[in-house]
């Protein structure tokens, strides 16, 4: 087990930071610490002295500390200065500032008794699986059913299990870019091969004149392409192992997380299988048009075949492919509705060709003026439509794809930052505050200066099981489910739920109601309730409905006043689906919870006479529900069960000490009856009892708002004046969860930048094959007199045109995608700025022009006499 306390920097900007005590020989079971500075591979190496600690590289980014370095920290009002050993990764992907310690120099330090703050989780490691299982059984036999303890297990298995399952839409989304990550290298494919295609074609028609049949032209072609798409795979499982392993290294800086590099052969063959597959599927239809050249044509650079369109083959061909391409995606995919997603994005891509291939026949009508050069440029993509169609589509999916992840990124930062802004109405919260400090420390901070407003905040109560529902028992409504419902529930519901308080007149309400009412003042301290539309539909829940819980073996009958769905998932005025959502006043959690809450205490002495320490679990009642047990005048009294009377020799009147954080009061028996009484405990008490003595039973946690432009200097104060209280910041919040997004949209971006490589290479080709069909036409203009740069002025102002028809198109296809993302994301409905726009444009003539260099430059080096030598 781990142990954990706070403690404050001793600076002019005071941090808090959390502790956390191992033992160096068994910490962690599982995983490892990772020693970043210095490297030496076992940390435990660097935990030699009682003040030694390692701090995660986090807080050491934070404090700008390294090895070596002296932390200066208030612990119980006294300074201690740290030593900083080392800097290490946790390999959990935690982001939170965390100080590792020797777990004997962390009891001596902060004075902390085990017996007294018992750890709440854990960890335990068997030999195998079959032991584990084992273990579970017998932890539930001993402790959970014969020890009448109430122990949640949970093996790796489950976790890992869970784990998944959150991903799985992760996973799937980056199948899916991957796949169109692909089908943009198809178009590549393609255009590379028609490019080879087209400049063989005297070949192709040799081989035709001198009798070799179309099916062999296409084995020819296909044969090529598995050599190719051998090679292609082969480099690309290559560079795909290089990646994978620097991705390893990039993600413990940039993800904070380790992450496992191994070769997969499984994978590594797939990919292998699947690059090659694909290389020959989209080989297919250059190869079938290289099929259908006409000797005659060919051989006497005649105009006169057919367009492909026009051929009954053609989209036969087109057709055998996409199922065989189909069918390979769904071994990866493993589901036949992704595989009918990918269908209508090609579908949508073949549509936005068309639609692309008659806006380039509007766009040659453009007046031109008399401006001879421009008047060309705009008839060649004419001439060029289809190709230049093609070059439209590259763009704009590689650019509305960037474009849309990085509008999504922005709205989902601004969606978070106004969420924030308007569900946490506060600037800081301080936790942990005791009920016998509480008025005290309010009344400091609401004289403090730059203070606006404070209130409690974050309540609520779990472990609540629903016993009925209208007088009807719960197993009544679960049996009638299917199998699988029944699962559902009986692991969502039935282990217990959670009740939050709202602060009535504080918290922000993101409901929105869908029958009923929404909490209200004449619901403060009442058994009223409202949950969420979709939980009570699980159980058919309506409003007026009576639902009884039990709460510490305490039954509870509270009334539902409204259902509602929620607007937002930040800030307490909505719960969540997946508990149900039910919400109460603050007032009522808080009476509901001081009725009845179990405590570990030990007996240290018997009658006035010393015993050896022995834990015994004390229900502290309130509320009234001590008025069934003890008499009002009652100050000391306690009941203890039968079975601690028997073991400890006690008797009606005899005296019992009880410590706690070593404070410590005497009480007298008043009865002994059967027990246990509340779960496992086998004393009840009084809370009037117990509150002048004891500390820390209850704990609260106060909102504070600041005056705007006072945040800081407020935060300062509250931090120097409360050092053994953790204090939040919400801003805090906001940054963490702003370089979340950031990391996460890292691959993303790496993704959709690769749509983008490839639409530069696909307009390149694209380029290649309308100026390798106009070679008669720039040797002729050379012939008779024009210069190199009246070819390239044509050519620019033809690329020219092609990118801002390709920006205008991006921006057609951003727009559509940004609103799937708003709509798949929750978000907004964004809005491009003209700014944006103009970039966006500019980046597109950018890009357009870029890709043409290659061919632009061939067609300038070109000799008419070669070219013109047959005319």
């Amino acid at each position: 087990y781990t142990l954990n306390s706070m403690a404050v920097t001793e600076s002019d900007d005071p941090t808090g930071i959390r502790f956390v005590a191992i033992d160096s020989k068994v910490y962690p079971l599982y995983g490892e610490i990772v020693t970043i500075e210095p490297d030496v591979g076992d940390y435990s190496l660097l935990l030699q002295d009682n003040n030694d600690i390692l701090i995660t590289d986090t807080l050491s980014e934070n404090l700008g500390l390294g090895s070596g370095s002296i932390l200066s920290v208030i612990i119980d009002e006294e300074l201690v200065d740290l030593n900083i050993v080392g800097v290490v990764s946790t390999g959990t992907g935690d982001t939170s500032d965390y100080a590792y310690m020797d777990i004997n120099s962390f009891k001596e330090l902060f004075s902390y008794d085990v017996a007294e703050n018992p750890p709440n989780q854990i960890v335990i490691r068997t030999q195998n699986d079959y032991l584990m299982e084992d273990t579970i059984d017998l932890i539930e036999s001993e402790l959970n059913e014969r020890e009448k303890y109430s122990l949640r297990t949970t093996t790796y298995i489950e976790q890992s299990e869970s784990t998944l399952s959150s991903l799985e839409i992760v996973f799937t989304f980056f199948k899916l870019s991957g796949i169109v990550a692909l089908l943009v290298g198809g178009l590549g494919i393609i255009t590379t091969m028609y490019i080879s295609m087209k400049e063989r074609k005297k070949e192709i028609g040799i081989m035709k004149a001198i009798g070799i049949k179309n099916i062999n032209v296409i084995s020819f072609f296909l044969a090529e392409s598995l050599l190719l798409g051998t090679l292609g795979s082969a480099a690309g499982v290559a560079l795909g192992i290089v990646l994978s392993k620097q991705l390893a290294v990039i993600a413990s800086s940039i993800f904070r997380t380790s992450l496992i590099w191994t070769i997969d052969k499984d994978t590594l063959i797939y990919g292998f299988l699947l690059g090659l597959f694909s290389t020959m599927i989209f080989q297919l239809l250059p190869a079938y048009l290289g099929s259908r050249i006409r000797p005659i044509i060919v051989l006497k650079d005649m105009e006169g075949d057919d367009p492909f369109y026009k051929d009954i083959g053609f989209y036969v061909i087109t057709v055998i492919a996409l199922l065989v391409f189909g069918a390979i995606i769904n071994i990866n995919l493993n589901s036949l509705s992704l595989v009918l997603v990918i269908y209508v994005l090609i579908i949508i891509m073949l549509v936005f060709t068309i639609f692309s291939r008659y806006l380039v026949k509007v766009i040659s009508y453009i007046p031109t003026f008399g401006i001879l050069s421009v008047k060309m440029g705009l008839k060649n993509l004419e001439r060029n439509c289809w190709t230049i169609a093609t070059a439209l589509l590259a763009i704009s999916i590689g650019l509305g794809t960037v474009g849309a992840v990085l509008m999504a990124s922005e709205g989902v930062k601004t969606s978070v930052s106004e969420s924030l802004s308007n569900n946490l109405n506060y600037d800081m919260q301080i936790m942990g505050v005791s009920e016998s400090s509480i008025k005290q420390v309010e009344e400091r901070i609401l004289l403090t200066e730059g203070v606006s407003n404070l209130y409690r905040y974050s309540l609520s109560i779990s472990d609540c099981y629903i016993q009925s529902i209208n007088g009807r028992p719960i197993s009544n409504y679960v049996y009638r489910l299917s199998e699988d419902d029944r699962e559902f529930i009986e692991d969502r519901f039935l282990s217990g739920v959670s009740i939050s308080a709202q602060n009535i007149g504080n918290d922000v309400v993101n409901q929105q109601i869908a029958a009923g009412r929404l909490l209200g003042a004449e619901d403060i301290g009442r058994d009223n309730i409202i949950m969420t539309s979709r939980g009570a539909a699980y159980f058919d829940i309506k409003v007026g409905d009576k639902i009884i819980f039990a709460y510490e073996d305490y039954p509870i009958e509270m009334t539902v006043v409204g259902l509602y769905t929620q607007t937002s998932t930040f800030g307490p005025g909505g719960g969540s689906s997946t508990n149900l959502g039910l919400m109460a006043s603050y007032e009522t959690i808080e009476r509901i919870r001081k009725t009845s809450i179990n405590q570990e205490f030990n007996i240290v002495s018997i009658n006035g006479a010393s015993t050896p320490s022995s834990a015994v679990v004390v229900n502290i009642v309130g509320n009234g529900l001590e008025d069934d047990y003890f008499s009002i005048y009652d100050e000391n009294g306690v009941i203890i069960s039968r079975s601690l009377s028997n073991s400890n020799g006690l008797k009606v009147g005899d005296t019992l000490t009880l410590e706690l954080n070593d404070t410590s009061k005497t009480f007298e028996v008043r009865d002994i009856r059967d027990g246990p009484f509340n779960l496992e405990a086998h004393v009840i008490i009084p809370y009037r009892n117990l509150k002048d003595t004891f500390s820390g039973i209850y704990t609260y946690t106060l909102a504070v708002d600041a005056e705007t432009g006072y945040e800081e200097i407020t935060l300062k104060k509250l931090e120097s004046m409360f050092p053994d209280y953790r204090i939040f910041e919400a801003s805090r919040l906001q940054e963490m969860v702003t370089r979340m997004i950031d990391q996460v949209l890292i691959p993303i971006s790496i993704i959709a930048s690769f749509s983008l490589f490839v639409a530069v290479i696909v307009i390149a080709n694209m380029m290649y094959i309308s100026t390798l069909d106009r070679k008669r036409e720039f040797a002729i203009m050379k012939a008779i007199g024009a210069r190199n740069l009246s070819v390239l002025k044509n050519i620019a102002i033809e690329n020219i045109s092609v990118g801002v028809t390709g920006g205008f198109t991006s921006l057609l296809v951003l727009y559509l995608a940004s609103q799937l993302m708003s709509m798949f994301l929750g978000l907004d409905k964004t809005t491009i700025s003209f700014i944006f726009m103009g970039e966006l444009i500019g980046l597109s003539v950018l890009i357009s022009v870029f890709a043409s260099i290659i061919p632009a430059y061939n067609i300038v080096k070109i000799r008419p006499l070669s070219v013109l030598r047959y005319e």
